[in-house]
């Protein structure tokens, strides 16, 4: 069966997602490296926690990216445990930004932007998780 459309973008999406995760992680380790020096030339204990932190920031973003890339490839080839993974990051990250968005609540300072950034990343994952259980998206995937 051919690919549908609508997979095709949500796989390029999620590439695109991985190589900015890639080059943010990348900037951590450089990040946190620049502060740890420019702390430890004029002395303090904050380098090495800034060092520290930008080194575990930059795993978690390169190890984030990765993943996406795997699901993103995934769902190009049709592969169900793709689809199923990206189901499940569409709801959590549906969840994290209904919180967020509750968490903007109380700083309303930041609500405007908080709130509609989270309304836009809610939509955009209900619309993601609606698609890949439709009937016909389902069966490219092989499940009946």
């Amino acid at each position: 069966m051919q690919r549908p459309t609508g997979v095709t973008v949500i796989a390029i999406f999620q590439i695109a997602f991985a190589v900015f995760a890639i080059l943010l992680g990348l900037m951590a380790f450089g990040f946190g490296s620049v502060v740890a020096m420019h702390r430890a030339a004029f002395g303090g204990a904050f380098g090495a926690v800034a060092g520290a932190l930008g080194a575990v920031f930059g795993i978690f973003l390169l190890a984030l990216g990765v993943l996406y890339i795997v699901v993103g490839v995934g769902m190009l080839k049709l592969a169900n445990w793709a689809r199923l993974v990206t189901l499940v990051f569409s709801a959590l990250g549906a969840l994290l930004h209904v919180l967020r968005l509750f968490h903007s609540m109380v700083h309303p300072h930041l609500f405007l932007f908080h709130a509609f950034w989270s309304v836009m990343v809610i939509a955009i994952c209900v619309l993601i998780i609606w698609y890949l259980l439709q009937p016909n998206v389902k069966q490219a995937f092989g499940e009946s």
